[in-house]
Protein backbone atom coordinates (compact mmCIF):
# COMPACT_ATOMS: atom_id res chain seq x y z
CA UNK A 1 0.00 0.00 0.00
CA UNK A 2 1.22 3.23 -1.12
CA UNK A 3 0.32 5.12 2.63
CA UNK A 4 3.44 3.23 4.54
CA UNK A 5 6.13 4.10 1.71
CA UNK A 6 5.19 7.56 2.03
CA UNK A 7 4.97 8.32 5.78
CA UNK A 8 8.63 6.27 5.78
CA UNK A 9 9.61 8.52 3.33
CA UNK A 10 8.34 11.23 5.63
CA UNK A 11 9.90 10.07 8.41
CA UNK A 12 13.60 9.52 7.17
CA UNK A 13 13.31 12.93 5.05
CA UNK A 14 12.12 14.36 8.34
CA UNK A 15 15.16 12.76 10.77
CA UNK A 16 17.70 13.77 8.01
CA UNK A 17 16.25 17.77 8.14
CA UNK A 18 16.19 17.35 11.41
CA UNK A 19 20.19 15.78 11.97
CA UNK A 20 21.31 18.13 9.05
CA UNK A 21 19.95 21.28 11.27
CA UNK A 22 21.21 20.16 14.28
CA UNK A 23 24.53 19.54 12.81
CA UNK A 24 24.13 23.31 11.29
CA UNK A 25 23.06 24.70 14.61
CA UNK A 26 25.96 22.97 16.35
CA UNK A 27 28.70 24.31 14.15
CA UNK A 28 27.21 27.78 15.02
CA UNK A 29 26.77 27.22 18.40
CA UNK A 30 29.88 25.57 19.07
CA UNK A 31 32.90 28.00 19.15
CA UNK A 32 36.13 25.84 18.54
CA UNK A 33 38.42 26.31 21.39
CA UNK A 34 40.37 29.98 21.73
CA UNK A 35 43.69 29.51 20.01
CA UNK A 36 46.81 29.57 23.15
CA UNK A 37 48.87 32.89 22.16
CA UNK A 38 52.16 32.17 21.42
CA UNK A 39 55.34 34.78 22.40
CA UNK A 40 57.35 35.29 19.32
CA UNK A 41 60.75 33.73 19.52
CA UNK A 42 62.29 37.18 19.64
CA UNK A 43 60.45 38.25 22.45
CA UNK A 44 61.92 35.13 24.15
CA UNK A 45 64.93 35.97 23.50
CA UNK A 46 64.68 39.32 24.94
CA UNK A 47 63.05 38.70 27.69
CA UNK A 48 65.83 35.33 28.42
CA UNK A 49 68.63 38.10 27.95
CA UNK A 50 67.37 40.86 30.51
CA UNK A 51 66.33 37.94 33.14
CA UNK A 52 70.31 37.36 32.73
CA UNK A 53 70.52 40.77 33.56
CA UNK A 54 68.60 40.07 36.77
CA UNK A 55 70.80 37.53 37.49
CA UNK A 56 68.39 34.51 35.76
CA UNK A 57 70.69 33.44 33.29
CA UNK A 58 70.21 30.38 31.45
CA UNK A 59 72.68 28.22 30.21
CA UNK A 60 71.19 28.84 26.62
CA UNK A 61 68.56 30.62 24.83
CA UNK A 62 65.14 29.84 22.41
CA UNK A 63 68.30 29.65 19.65
CA UNK A 64 70.65 27.76 21.36
CA UNK A 65 73.44 29.72 21.49
CA UNK A 66 74.92 30.42 24.85
CA UNK A 67 74.15 33.31 27.48
CA UNK A 68 76.38 34.19 29.65
CA UNK A 69 77.07 37.83 31.85
CA UNK A 70 80.04 38.88 33.24
CA UNK A 71 81.12 42.07 35.53
CA UNK A 72 83.66 44.88 34.16
CA UNK A 73 84.53 47.56 36.18
CA UNK A 74 81.16 47.40 38.16
CA UNK A 75 79.09 47.42 34.92
CA UNK A 76 77.29 44.36 34.22
CA UNK A 77 77.30 43.04 30.61
CA UNK A 78 75.21 40.05 29.11
CA UNK A 79 76.91 38.15 25.96
CA UNK A 80 74.44 35.88 23.71
CA UNK A 81 75.82 33.50 21.42
CA UNK A 82 74.65 32.33 18.06
CA UNK A 83 71.84 34.75 17.42
CA UNK A 84 70.21 33.97 14.11
CA UNK A 85 70.56 36.70 11.67
CA UNK A 86 67.03 36.51 11.16
CA UNK A 87 65.90 37.57 14.78
CA UNK A 88 68.97 39.77 15.29
CA UNK A 89 67.97 43.32 14.19
CA UNK A 90 64.68 43.10 16.45
CA UNK A 91 66.30 42.01 19.13
CA UNK A 92 69.14 44.61 18.85
CA UNK A 93 65.66 47.32 18.87
CA UNK A 94 64.03 45.42 21.64
CA UNK A 95 67.35 46.49 23.88
CA UNK A 96 68.75 49.37 22.28
CA UNK A 97 67.08 52.08 24.27
CA UNK A 98 67.86 50.25 27.55
CA UNK A 99 71.47 50.25 27.47
CA UNK A 100 74.38 49.83 25.11
CA UNK A 101 74.90 47.27 22.94
CA UNK A 102 77.59 45.75 20.83
CA UNK A 103 76.80 43.64 17.41
CA UNK A 104 79.82 41.17 16.19
CA UNK A 105 82.17 42.96 18.32
CA UNK A 106 81.33 46.43 17.26
CA UNK A 107 79.41 49.88 18.53
CA UNK A 108 77.90 52.20 16.74
CA UNK A 109 76.59 55.61 17.95
CA UNK A 110 73.91 56.00 15.29
CA UNK A 111 71.93 52.85 15.19
CA UNK A 112 69.47 52.61 12.10
CA UNK A 113 68.09 49.81 10.98
CA UNK A 114 70.70 49.64 8.00
CA UNK A 115 73.50 49.40 10.87
CA UNK A 116 71.81 47.24 12.70
CA UNK A 117 71.26 45.00 9.68
CA UNK A 118 74.89 45.38 8.18
CA UNK A 119 76.66 44.38 11.86
CA UNK A 120 73.87 41.33 12.28
CA UNK A 121 75.61 40.05 9.09
CA UNK A 122 79.05 41.35 9.06
CA UNK A 123 79.45 37.44 11.01
CA UNK A 124 77.86 35.40 8.58
CA UNK A 125 74.36 33.54 9.65
CA UNK A 126 74.76 34.10 13.50
CA UNK A 127 75.48 37.11 15.10
CA UNK A 128 77.22 38.27 18.91
CA UNK A 129 75.44 40.66 21.06
CA UNK A 130 76.79 41.94 24.26
CA UNK A 131 74.77 44.04 25.82
CA UNK A 132 75.37 46.34 28.92
CA UNK A 133 71.92 47.00 30.80
CA UNK A 134 71.73 50.90 31.69
CA UNK A 135 72.50 51.51 35.51
CA UNK A 136 69.27 52.21 37.44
Amino acid sequence: SPKPKKNRLLLVAGLFLTVVAAGIAAFFIVQPPEAEIVQPPVEILIEEIQNAALGNAAKTHIFGGAITTSVRNTQLFVTVEDVPRAVCGDTVWGLVKKGTIAINGKISRRMSPDTVRHLCASNGEKAKIVWRPDQP
